[in-house]
């Protein structure tokens, strides 16, 4: 059984890392002894090569964004040395959860894993709160939130064990998602990224600068912010500046109005939201909800 578990996670607004923290308080059941080094960017990475050379069991946790892995996470990955037979598990976030559109953001990683020697018998995808386009109510937020230790704890025991999960394969699907996500990757994420703007609100604190993964926002000596054209989509910047100061010039509507910030919305008493659009996704998730292995 390996004992330590290095966990790397790249987390864009805070779903991921949540997670991530969840499988580590959980993992310690299964005598697994974890440590997470965040994929942060901003000159914040943890390098593969600090991994303890003993480590034969590594886990890797990130997002889905746009149907696809971020960029960040790609380039990590091919940067990796040889595997040498050591095995990855992959624990991804996504609105949707384990839904087919989402695979090919899991595929996408355990092909290049598997081309640098890694084996990755594990894969699972955790439906966590939607932070793109359409607000979950903040009830149904915490319906997943309640769930997810148990979804961690299922996911350590399995990975301890040494089972086996892999997403059932669609190659059809899983080619068009790919296509669609490297698109909107390529086009859509740096052209949304580049339109970006700090308006009037922005005071110069530079968080966005020293947050950003992709390195993609800069200051000038007078503390404006600029944005590039290497934006990955996930959000960061736009939901962690403390003056909401972030605003894009198209797509507005892509933005949660309010915000998204898991913590405040875990702590946050009942909402009393509409009940029929609230049971309805209770319905539509019945399964994952109610079964750990789901």
């Amino acid at each position: 059984m390996a004992k330590n578990v290095p966990l790397y996670v790249f987390s864009g607004t805070g779903n991921t890392l949540m997670a991530a923290r969840e499988f580590e308080r959980q993992a310690v059941r299964f005598g697994l002894e974890t440590e997470i080094k965040t994929l942060s960017g901003g000159g914040e990475e943890t390098g593969f090569d600090r991994i303890d050379a003993e480590a034969d069991l590594i886990g890797l946790f990130y997002p889905v964004l746009g149907f696809g892995a971020p960029r960040s996470v790609i380039d990590w990955v091919r940067s990796l040395p040889k595997g040498e037979g050591r095995r990855f598990f992959l624990l991804l976030s996504a609105a949707g959860g384990e839904v087919d559109v989402n695979s090919a953001a899991a595929g996408k990683i355990s092909r290049l894993l598997v081309r640098r020697g890694y084996e990755v018998p594990y894969v699972r995808i955790l439906k966590m709160g939607s932070n793109w386009l359409v607000r979950f109510p903040d009830d149904f937020t915490r319906d997943l939130m309640r769930v997810l230790p148990a979804k961690c704890a299922d996911a350590a025991e399995a990975v301890a064990a040494g089972e086996k999960r892999r997403l059932p394969k669609r190659p059809l699907l899983n080619a068009m998602t790919s296509f669609v996500s490297f698109h909107e990757d390529q086009f859509g994420a740096r052209l949304w990224g580049r339109l970006l703007k700090a308006n009037e609100n922005c005071n110069g604190c530079g968080l966005c600068v020293k947050r950003c993964p992709m390195e993609n926002i800069t200051k000038d000596r007078n503390g404006r912010v600029s944005f590039g054209w290497n934006c990955q989509w996930c959000m960061r910047c736009v939901y962690g500046c403390p003056q909401k100061a972030i605003i894009p010039r198209f797509l507005k509507s892509a933005v949660l109005e309010g915000g998204y910030d898991p913590k405040a919305i875990g702590t946050e008493p009942d909402t009393g939201e509409p009940r029929e659009k609230l049971e309805k996704l209770r319905k539509q998730s019945a399964e994952y909800l109610e079964n750990p292995r789901a």
